[in-house]
This record gives C-alpha cells, sequence and structure tokens, in this order.
C-alpha cells in the first residue's frame, strides 16, 4: 500500500428535518495499479493487525487538513469533517496525543463511530468526552420492516437524548428508513438516499452548489447519488 495509491472521498451527512448539510465523513479508498479498487472491508482490517492503521490514519488525517486549507483558499463554504479513528489507534499514546493536540487546536468534536457493534460499547460514553452516536448501518438496513431493529434504534435515541447526544444514522438508502427515523426523533441521516462517497472535486463543486440552494432537493439528491458513470 502506497501513500499515492490512497485517496480521500467524503459522504455528506445531512440534517433530517431540514435536508441541509451538517458535515462531511472522510472515508479512505484505497486503488491498487494492478487489483484496482480495494475495499476497506477488506484492507483496514488487515491494517489494524499489522499496526499500518496508525500511519495510515494519520495519512489521512494529514490528508483530509490539507483538503480542507485548499478548500478554504478557494473560498468553499466551511463544513465540518469527520475523521475515522480506529479502536487500535485510540490505544496508543502517541494517537492519544495528536487526538489532543487536535481537539485543543480545532476543537473537533468526538463521536462514536457504529455504535452497537464492535468497540463501541456504553462504557465508551464513560471513557471520552462523547458528542454523538452513529447508529450502525446493521440496524438501518432492514428498519422500515424490522420490529427488532426498529425497536433497537428507538433505544439508542432514547438513550441519545438522555445523555444529550446528537445521533448519525449510517446506511440510509429509501425513503421509509428516513420516515421511520425523523418519526423517532434522529437529526442526521447518512447513505447513499443523498449521496454516494465523493472525490475531493465532486464534493467540492457539492458543497459550491449548495451555498447557492442551501438543501438537498430530489434534484440534486438524484443527480449525486447517480454512480459517476451512469448516463445522464
Amino acid at each position: 500500500m502506497q501513500a499515492r495509491e490512497l485517496t480521500v472521498h467524503y459522504q455528506p451527512l445531512v440534517e433530517i428535518a431540514s435536508r441541509q448539510i451538517m458535515g462531511l465523513e472522510a472515508l479512505v479508498r484505497w486503488t491498487h495499479p494492478t487489483l484496482g479498487s480495494i475495499p476497506p472491508s477488506e484492507f483496514i482490517p488487515v491494517a489494524e493487525e499489522s499496526g499500518l492503521i496508525v500511519p495510515l490514519g494519520e495519512l489521512v488525517l494529514r490528508k483530509v487538513c490539507e483538503q480542507l486549507a485548499c478548500w478554504a483558499q478557494e473560498e468553499v463554504p466551511g463544513v465540518r469533517v469527520a475523521v475515522n479513528l480506529s479502536a487500535v489507534q485510540l490505544e496508543r499514546q502517541s494517537i492519544r496525543e495528536l487526538v489532543r493536540s487536535i481537539l485543543r487546536d480545532t476543537r473537533v468534536q468526538i463521536e462514536i463511530d457504529d455504535f452497537g457493534t464492535g468497540y463501541s460499547s456504553l462504557s465508551c460514553l464513560k471513557q471520552l468526552p462523547v458528542d454523538t452516536l452513529k447508529i450502525d448501518r446493521s440496524f438501518i438496513r432492514h428498519l422500515d420492516t424490522n420490529g427488532s431493529d426498529e425497536a433497537i434504534v428507538r433505544a439508542i435515541l432514547a438513550l441519545a437524548r438522555n445523555l444529550r447526544l446528537r445521533v448519525v444514522a449510517e446506511g440510509v438508502e429509501t425513503p421509509a428508513q428516513l420516515q421511520v427515523l425523523g418519526r423517532h426523533g434522529c437529526e442526521v441521516a447518512q447513505g447513499y438516499y443523498f449521496s454516494r462517497p465523493l472525490p475531493a472535486g465532486e464534493c467540492r463543486e457539492l458543497l459550491l452548489e449548495l451555498a447557492q440552494r442551501t438543501s438537498f432537493t430530489d434534484t440534486l439528491r438524484l443527480r449525486i447519488t447517480r454512480p459517476a458513470d451512469a448516463p445522464p
């Protein structure tokens, strides 16, 4: 894995009620010179096991900061960007110091990703200064047809309200899922219903366009969710 083979794409986080963009999530992409695109689900676990996740995480953070600086120079409207950190990174003192430094300098907020799975648990809410919970896509996939998933999501939302935390639902792909989330008071959604993860250039154009129209209209949503190689 070479640094030049890694790029960062950005997926919008959208406020359900207003359809306004609330931020972006930075997602690393690896394009191998011979194997082509390698899914993060394949290379991230390997990076965690090998310890490469630490330099990988630092590289992504650096790329994001450089991109934000570039957008600022181009007068692209400012937006908050979430950068993922692995649990492996959080266990290392150097990463803790890096995060503390970033928090002091930029007042970035901490978000727990994929709440309810893996390393994400209730204990994290006591150990870290968490501002936001992100509901894992596995609970969203059948949200509108599975009563158990709906009950779990409703419980997470109730917990978040009691702890005064914001909630982001990831993996939202259908109007029905969005409707259920809105009915139960979820504030922010992320997923292909609004936009696929976008390369920096396309994301820049989206931010500039949203500065004029302020929200995701159906026309814009359908255009952004269309795959890049799809016919117009």
